[in-house]
């Protein structure tokens, strides 16, 4: 009897190591798990409250270029963002890329954001992009020298950033230092 129960011990034994060493070796049940994170969506620019006016600026005006072309510039020291409004119209296929350029003294440029990268086909489309600096261009980069003609409007929301003081709004000194200069 004594051996019986020995035997029965040790097969008991045996099967909760044999069930301890698979949950060891499968992980085991443990809780559940939710899917993996989603890559980050980003945040939408979302246009400032105001009276509805606007103000659009025409960097590229059904313009024909042939090569690298630079818009000229124009003031957005005021405002925080802009639709980017382009047609291209390929005549014969000139691949064409529109970059924003950023300045804060209006000269020495900076490359943003593309509004549109190798563009191959005629295309119509609006593009919003957050603004920096105090001023704003569009660079038409193109693969050749086939005639492409591009039109690209930027419109802005006439909401002004306003004052704003780095002292506090209740300091004597508010709105004096760090206010805007218009």
């Amino acid at each position: 009897m004594k051996t019986r129960n020995s035997v029965l011990v040790a097969v008991i034994c045996s099967l909760m190591l044999l069930v301890l060493a698979l949950s060891i070796v499968t992980g085991g049940v443990g809780p559940a798990m939710a899917a993996p994170e989603a890559a980050p969506t980003p945040v939408s620019i979302t246009r400032p409250g105001g009276d509805g006016s606007f103000v659009t600026f025409d960097l590229f005006n059904t313009r024909v270029i042939t090569s690298d072309t630079t818009s000229a510039c124009v003031d957005i020291g005021k405002y925080s963002i802009a639709d980017v409004q382009y047609t291209i119209d390929q005549g014969t296929t000139n691949t064409t890329t529109l970059t924003t350029k950023f300045s804060v003294d209006g000269g020495t440029l900076v490359s943003g954001v593309n509004v549109v990268a190798s563009n191959a086909a005629d295309a119509t489309n609006m593009q919003q992009v957050q603004l920096f600096g105090r001023y704003i261009c569009l660079l038409a980069d193109v693969s050749n020298s086939n005639s492409v003609t591009v039109t690209a409007r930027l419109s802005q929301s006439e909401v002004a950033l306003g004052e704003f003081s780095l002292r506090g709004l209740n300091s004597p000194n508010a709105g004096k230092w760090g206010s805007r200069n218009e």
